[in-house]
């Protein structure tokens, strides 16, 4: 049992249900929004949120969900699910009658191979709590493939009681996929968008349409997601959308702009994932012929992420496509000396000194490599 929960198990303390000493709603949207790096300093937040308030049932939960969240992505051991149990347990010990804790215990026991147990939770808590919210979405998730239009129906019906429906995303998707009428997928999840005016189906159909090579299209639901509050996933591809497929450079510098402001104003979003950005800015960049910004934008990549190889490699790959490596000239110097181990680094640069005719400078970095093979093969 880690520290944290026996922190919980162990205090006395009478402390009110409120999360205002705790960042509970920022944690709260940090794990909703899935950034990449939020999710460290949104377990920071709750475990300050349990410890202070431990009779607070609502961020037991989410540190439980959290977990189980990082078991299901790789980013945590499995047996590290035994913490959410922890979690769960604590929180059906203060409010046994709660059907959200009960379900959540339910699934828990049936990530873990108890199905027995798991079943008989899931079926006293739907016979006890037939009307709660909480049953709905679960009723939902059990028809959703004989019945998705019922499900969807049972879906509205508990938001309008208070869930919130970035927590039934999946639930809805999975009643969209088995719906047999004449709609396409995309058009069923329109709908579906529009009635539940949530930013993550917006996203969804934004990329349905990509799919489905509705270039047009797919701008306007990735536009409403983000009025909807998806800052970052949303402008990410709406910005490789416009320079990619619609070929509307100035617009997607703008919102490659936008979105760097935006991630700078993120306090704990990883350098690699401002890296990733700024490849793609450095693309947009070039595509709307600004070459020294372009250069720019890929010095970037290197100084956030020069512990990553995969960034200068994916950018050396676009741009010898375009036939354009010279661009990366300075981010490449500056990978040599960061990273002097890097092959790659030095015969792309050996590749630009030679088109520069530069054939001295060519012949030295082109020293180094060889030097760096025998390195390797020797060892």
């Amino acid at each position: 049992m880690s520290f944290f929960i026996c922190t919980l198990a162990q205090s006395e303390e009478n402390v009110q249900d409120s999360s205002a000493n705790c960042h509970l709603a920022e944690a709260k949207k940090m794990i909703t929004d899935v950034i990449p790096g939020e999710g460290v300093q949104a377990e920071k937040f709750l475990i300050q949120c349990v410890r202070t308030n431990p009779k607070y049932i609502e961020p037991i939960l989410e540190l439980a969900k959290l977990v189980e969240q990082q078991v299901s992505f790789g980013e945590r051991p499995v047996f590290a699910i035994h913490k959410s149990i922890a979690l769960v347990s604590q929180a059906y010990h203060l409010d046994p009658n709660n059907p959200k804790v009960r379900y959540v215990m339910a699934h828990l026991l049936g990530t873990i191979g108890q199905y027995e147990e798991a079943q008989n939770f899931y079926e006293k808590t739907m016979e006890e709590f037939p009307n709660s919210k909480e049953t709905l979405i679960e009723k939902a998730r059990l028809i959703g493939k004989q019945n998705p239009g019922e499900a969807l129906r049972l879906i509205a019906e508990s938001v309008k009681l208070g869930t919130n429906s970035d927590d039934v995303i999946e639930a809805i998707l999975n009643s969209i996929r088995f719906k047999n009428n004449t709609n396409s997928y995309s058009q069923d999840l329109s709908i579906a968008a529009d009635q539940f005016k949530n930013r993550w189906l917006f996203h969804k159909l934004g990329l349905i349409y990509i799919e489905e090579k509705k270039y047009a299209q797919a701008a306007q639901p990735f536009h409403r997601a983000i009025e909807l509050g998806n800052n970052i996933e949303s402008k990410l591809q709406l910005a490789i959308l416009q320079y990619q497929y619609l070929k509307n450079f100035k617009a997607s510098i703008l919102t490659f702009e936008n979105l760097i402001q935006e991630m700078e104003n993120k306090k704990y979003i990883p350098s690699s994932s401002h890296a990733l950005v700024y490849s793609h800015y450095s693309l947009a960049l070039y595509a709307n012929n600004n070459i020294v910004g372009a250069a720019k934008a890929a010095l970037q990549v290197v100084e956030k992420s020069f512990e990553k190889r995969d960034y200068i490699q994916s950018l050396v790959y676009e741009y010898k496509s375009r036939k354009a490596l010279t661009v990366l000239q300075p981010a490449l110097e500056l990978v040599t000396l960061n990273d002097p181990t890097f092959d790659l680094a030095y015969t792309s640069l050996g590749e630009i000194y030679n088109q520069r005719k530069n054939y001295a400078k060519a012949l030295e970095v082109l020293d180094k490599v060889i030097i760096l093979k025998h390195k390797n093969y020797d060892n």
